[in-house]
């Protein structure tokens, strides 16, 4: 079975920002590339597609507005996570409420901890001094703006290199299925 998760894509002028503030390269840090940035809603792992495809194609949501508005850091349960932050939303907070509830529908189970919404932009092993992601949290940010009017449903294909991501479904706020997912020979 592949490997899903749901997201929100951001657009290329937001990429383009929050690479600025990405650390360098350097030994222990990885910078997260700027294909692999998104805004994850639900990491659903090895899951079946078409159930997956099923319930998401019945999502509806309205079109929305999300400010990116801070940066941070947190431990993960190998390394520190460098991310950038989203000002609290209802809409994004029902959106992602909605979604599990309809793949709950066809078997996935959520996570139990709850939903902290992030842009990972790096990821730090211990080999990286204490003072790279000090100098990344106190960098100046400002808040940045995107609409939010589709949802991807992505296969994610580990590679040595690092992971692939592959859309799978594109669904737009009324659900409107926009892609459909190509079946594997």
């Amino acid at each position: 079975m592949p490997r899903l998760f749901t997201a929100i894509t951001l657009p290329d002028n937001i990429i383009t920002t929050l690479q600025q503030v990405q650390p360098g390269v350097r030994p222990g840090l990885r910078v997260i590339a700027p294909e692999q940035i998104h805004l994850t809603l639900h990491f659903l792992g090895e899951f079946d597609l078409a159930q997956a495809t099923l319930a998401l194609s019945t999502v509806k949501w309205p079109a929305f507005e999300l400010m990116i508005s801070s940066l941070g850091s947190f431990q993960g349960h190998r390394d520190t996570i460098l991310w950038a932050g989203l000002a609290p939303s209802t809409a994004l907070t029902d959106l992602h409420q909605t979604m599990c509830k309809h793949l709950v529908e066809v078997g996935y189970q959520p996570e139990q901890r709850p939903y902290h919404p992030h842009i990972t932009l790096a990821r730090c092993d211990a080999r990286v001094p204490a003072v790279v992601v000090e100098e990344f949290v106190s960098q100046a940010w400002e808040p940045v703006t995107l609409r939010v009017q589709e949802v991807v449903l992505f296969r994610s294909q580990l590679k040595p290199t690092g992971p692939v991501y592959v859309k799978e479904l594109v669904l737009s706020g009324d659900s409107t299925v926009i892609q459909q997912p190509v079946p594997d020979n």
